[in-house]
């Protein structure tokens, strides 16, 4: 098990797997992954589900603005 600790901005990693120089550039200010603390070791393989046991706190921070944005019309 995973625990996500913060985002992560698209870096040179991207560049090797994708085999082309510039595409961490041309990625900038975009979603790059997350970094995560292991709870609890184990194997991951392609095609593993994911359980999200705990929602980005910002996410209800978000709905929030939403919501009163709607009532006020904006």
């Amino acid at each position: 098990m995973l625990c996500g600790t913060r985002p992560r901005p698209p870096c040179a990693h991207v560049e090797q797997v994708a085999g082309e120089a510039g595409v961490a550039r041309a990625l900038k200010g975009r979603r790059g992954g997350i970094c995560a603390d292991v709870v609890d070791p184990g194997p991951i393989a392609v095609g593993d589900g994911v359980e999200v046991l705990e929602e980005d706190p910002r996410s209800e921070g978000r709905r929030i603005v939403d919501r009163l944005r709607e009532s006020l019309g904006s």
